[in-house]
This record gives C-alpha cells, structure tokens and sequence, in this order.
C-alpha cells in the first residue's frame, strides 16, 4: 500500500467516526464534497478554499489526533460554511480575525481529541506550540490557534464529546462565550462571570 491510499485510508475512518460524532443530518452529509486528499511537505492542514486535505506523510502527522482534527475542519466548514463571515485574509482588525481563527481552531482541535479518544488514546496534556513563531506575521494565527486549542482540551475533558455537534454549527462569538460558560480556564472565568450570569 502506497502513502496516498494510506493516507485516503486514513482520513475515510476519521471521517466516518466524525460524522457521527458532529451529528452530520443526512441533508448536511449530501452537501459534503468529498475532499482532495494529497501529501504535503509542511504542517497538515484542510483548505477550505479547494476543499483539500493536505497531510504530511511522517509518523506524528499521521497520529490520530491530527487527522482528526483536519477531518473535523473538513466536516465543520461542510456544515458551517458562514463560521468565515470574512475570510482570514480579508480581516481588516484583530477583532475579524481572532475570533474566527480561535472558534475554527478550538473546534477543529476537539474533533482531533474525539477522534483520538475513539482510537483509544486517552492522554491529551495540553502544550504550548512554538511551530508558528517562525514567522512574525503569523503571530494572530499563532495566538487563535493556542487559545483555541487550550479550550478545546478543557472543554474535552470536562465534556467528552458532548458539545461538539453544537458547537459547529454556532458562529465565531456564540463558540467563545458557550465555550467560556462550560469550560472556564481563567479565575475571572471560573469566579467573576457567574456572578454576572445569575438571574
């Protein structure tokens, strides 16, 4: 078996487990295109601007927990194409910018820690990334991509995959203040915003 049938392997399982997982309807599942899938030389990642799953062949790429997560983008842009309300590279302030890439990265890494979990791997400890600070002008992506992947592992392990199928289908701002609500990280999270949520 070559890397590409592999990998097309691969990405079928996780797809079969994430359909079922994000509570694909059968008329979300009929608007799925099938995805592009080719082996790329950098960081995995789904682009869904040409509906391509583009994943490195090397040993870590292949775990689990990163297939999961760029089937879950696939299956999260299928089903919420307006979460980009404006496209990352449209974004005029920080503000269009980092909201959209934290609620897309917090729900693509949760589906990479379901998927896994699925796949019988348990221990998810999260740490920091320093794979994008190479490049200065990545640095709002860097900062959506480690606040979105930090809840994702909070909201994982107080939540399996119980909010999943709702998160993906809310916009940008409804995913930051639910997910904020069921898994607080901070001390203004966890003791100051209850006091201003009781009724």
């Amino acid at each position: 078996m070559n890397d590409t049938e592999n990998l097309k392997g691969k990405v079928a399982d996780a797809i079969s487990v994430l359909t079922v997982k994000f509570k694909v309807t059968p008329e979300e599942q009929a608007k799925l295109k099938e995805p592009t899938i080719e082996i790329y030389e950098r960081r995995s990642r789904y682009r869904y601007d040409t509906n391509r799953l583009q994943l490195n062949a090397t040993p870590e790429d292949l775990w689990p927990l990163v297939i999961g997560e760029e089937v879950a983008h696939y299956i999260h842009f299928g089903i919420n194409p307006h979460i980009f309300t404006v496209k990352p590279e449209e974004a005029t302030t920080v503000f269009d910018f980092l909201p959209r890439v934290f609620s897309v990265e917090m729900i693509g890494r949760y589906g990479g820690l379901v998927y896994a979990s699925v796949k019988g791997l348990c221990e998810f400890p999260f740490k920091k990334s320093h794979r994008y600070t190479e490049n200065p002008d990545d640095t709002l992506d860097h900062l959506g991509h480690e606040l979105g992947y930090q809840r994702a592992y909070k909201v994982f392990e107080l939540h399996g995959d119980e909010h999943l199928p709702k998160l993906a289908r809310m916009n940008a701002r409804e995913v930051i203040d639910f997910s904020r609500k069921v898994a607080p990280i901070s001390l203004y999270e966890r003791k100051i915003m209850p006091l201003f949520n009781r009724t």
